[in-house]
């Protein structure tokens, strides 16, 4: 049993062993160095890698492969090896390395087997017809300014035409490789255009021309420093201050985003009498100078920060103080509105409202506060200007000191005013009538004063601001005309009357009548709407076919009258209006239509349905009958007012 479990166990080592020495060789890593070359710069590449066969006696065969430009190198020593970047097609190359071991297995490609190498420059052939030229203004810049990008024809100060051909079409690609790392990043496809999204550190900027199916790039370097740092300060170029005043000045220290960063500052101040010297330096971003203004002059003050995380200078800022005379005082002054009704002391009415502005005046600047007391010095208000009434009688004190823009304070002047009495104005108004106008006479009195507007109104709507006024009602009624008059010292009265208008209407009767042809059920409606003047009432009598009547009164004109027959036949209806002042104007009062119910018009047959015949008479003349009653017939019909 023993024997048996030693030749099992052999036999499993034995398989293993076998398994192993069969497998297919393995590459562990590739390396490039470098990986980003320009075939028009010569450089050593260093190709170097590792496998499971490398470094024994299992390793037969190697080679490097390039995806553009295919076998680069292979043998069975020496793996790792050094080429020119000369050698190179441009393009992005994938480079392979695979290794065969003594057992004929070659390794596998895997993503540790291979790896990018990025070459840039001009191919063979390319230099015989394009000529990448072209340049970066400036190569070195910082960030938050502009580079210029120029090739060919654009180039400055000359043009340098890439091809020979003066109207060949060229196609641009701009890519810069940021930092020298990662991948190509694409800029711009014009032969010039400026590129603002720039970032820190020291970068290779490619142009690749195409012309004809031919292709051929060149690189150049381009520096980018950090931003250079901006200033800002609280003080305006040219502005002033007065002797003896201290010179205050802020200032801020920001990026090319305009956030506020940590700086140094440093101030130089030089007088500016046309042969400048150097009076003093300072630093800090707050200076304060005293003896600068101690006399009378314009002074130069320069400035600039460093940041001092980077230590770049900002460029040199400049402004220009000019020192004035000595500060003079304001002038306080008052004046009053409306004008004053006279005296020594200025007289107001009672309860009329008084406003008090700022006269005040500053030799050399300008009021900026302003401050009103009263007699006992309690502060009323600070504005230039301020309205107040005054509802009791005697002297009153107004008091005004300012400050101006200096920060000086006038002292206080004062102005005395008198309120006297003012009693209420009296009104009233008279009217007449003219048809169906209406004149209005106003009579009103101040005892104090004179009055200064007059307000008309009509039902409560204003209408006029005249003195007297004239006015047209357009219909009856019961109108109430109020007058308010206003002194001078801004008391008020007020009178309302009502008067009575009574507007007359011409009469004048109007019916109008749906279609008299109806159907049995079917409803006739009369509409008085139109008729115009004082009416009491309208009358309407129906006449029935069998002999009987019924009679209706409408005392409403807005709405229709209607009434439904349930018979055939005709019905002659008399419609007629009776006035409010009982006269009769006989006809111009009268409508007589009648309604045909059930009826299509006249028939040849009689009432029996029997044809009815006509005889001649022997003188084709007609009878005497037939005379009189086409004259009463027509006698009826302009009687009745058919409509």
């Amino acid at each position: 049993m023993r024997y048996f479990l030693i030749l099992a166990l052999a036999l499993v080592i034995s398989a293993l062993v076998s398994s192993d020495a069969t497998a297919e060789p393995e590459v562990y890593m590739v390396e490039l160095a470098p990986d980003t070359v320009d075939n028009q710069q010569e450089e050593d590449i260093s190709f170097n890698s590792d496998c499971s066969v490398c470094n024994g006696e299992g390793l037969t065969y190697f080679y490097w492969n390039s995806s553009i430009d295919g076998v680069l190198a292979s043998g069975s020593e020496g793996h790792n090896v050094v080429l020119s970047s000369v050698e190179f097609s441009t393009g992005e190359h994938t480079i392979t390395f695979q290794v065969r071991d003594n057992n004929s297995e070659w390794s596998i490609e895997s993503d540790s087997s291979s790896t990018i190498l990025t070459v840039s420059g001009r191919d063979d052939g390319g230099s015989d017809t394009i000529t990448v030229n072209f340049g970066i203004e400036p190569p070195t810049l910082h960030i938050g300014e502009t580079a210029t990008f120029r090739a060919c024809s654009e180039m400055y100060p000359e043009p340098q035409p890439c091809v020979d051909d003066p109207d060949a079409v060229l196609d641009f690609n701009w890519e810069v490789l940021w930092n020298n790392e990662g991948s190509w990043s694409y800029i711009g496809n014009s032969e010039m255009f400026t590129f603002t999204d720039l970032q820190q550190g020291t970068h290779t900027v490619k142009l690749s021309i195409n012309y004809q199916g031919d292709t051929a790039n060149d690189t150049q370097q381009m520096v980018v420093l950090p931003p250079i740092p901006q200033m800002a300060i609280d003080f305006t170029d040219g502005d002033s201050i007065k002797e003896g005043e201290i010179l205050e000045i802020n200032a801020q220290c920001l990026d090319n985003n305009q956030d506020e960063i940590e700086c140094e500052y440093y101030w130089e101040v030089w007088d500016n009498d046309g042969n400048p010297d150097l009076l003093f330096t300072l630093t800090g971003s707050l200076i304060s100078v005293s003896n600068l203004t101690n006399s009378m002059g314009s002074y130069e003050i320069l400035f600039r920060s460093q940041d001092n995380e980077y230590g770049i200078y900002s460029s040199y800022y400049q402004v220009i103080v000019n020192v004035l005379p000595p500060n003079e005082i304001p002038l306080a002054s008052i004046s009053i509105s409306p004008e004053s009704l006279g005296g020594l002391t200025p007289e107001y009415y009672q309860f009329s409202m008084l406003t008090f502005t700022s006269s005040s005046v500053d030799s050399d600047g300008n009021i900026v506060s302003f401050k009103w007391y009263d007699s006992s010095n309690v502060l009323l208000s600070t504005e230039a200007q301020f309205s107040s009434t005054f509802n009791e009688t005697g002297i009153y004190q107004m008091k005004l000191e300012v400050e101006d823009d200096n920060g000086a304070w006038s002292s206080k002047t004062s102005t005395n005013f008198k309120i006297i009495t003012n009693t209420a104005p009296s009104v009233d108004f008279t009217y007449s009538v003219d048809g169906g106008m209406y004149t209005f006479n106003s009579s009103a009195s101040d005892l104090e004063g004179f009055i200064s507007s007059y307000q008309w109104s009509i039902d409560g709507m204003e209408y006029s601001n005249g003195e007297n006024i004239t006015w047209t009602a357009n219909k009856t009624g019961t109108y109430t005309i109020t007058l308010e008059v206003t002194d001078d010292g801004g008391m008020k009265s007020i009178i309302s009357k009502d008067i009575d208008v009574k507007i007359v209407e011409m009469k004048n009767f109007a019916a109008l009548f749906s279609s008299k042809d109806i159907e049995v059920g079917g409803n006739f409606e009369i509409d008085f709407s139109q008729t115009t003047g004082d009416f009491d009432y309208f009358e309407i009598k129906v006449l029935y076919p069998n002999g009987t009547s019924m009679k209706y009164t409408v005392k409403d004109n807005s709405a229709n009258f209607s009434i439904t027959f349930d018979r055939a036949g005709s019905y002659p209806i008399d419609v007629k209006v009776i006035w409010i002042d009982g006269v009769d104007r006989g006809l111009d009062d009268f409508y007589g239509p009648t309604v045909n119910v059930g009826q299509e018009g006249s028939s040849s047959e009689g009432e029996n349905g029997a044809e009815k015949t006509s005889t001649e008479s022997s003188d084709d003349l007609p009878s005497l009958s037939l005379l009189v009653s086409v004259l009463l017939l027509s006698i009826i019909a302009v009687s009745r007012r058919q409509r």
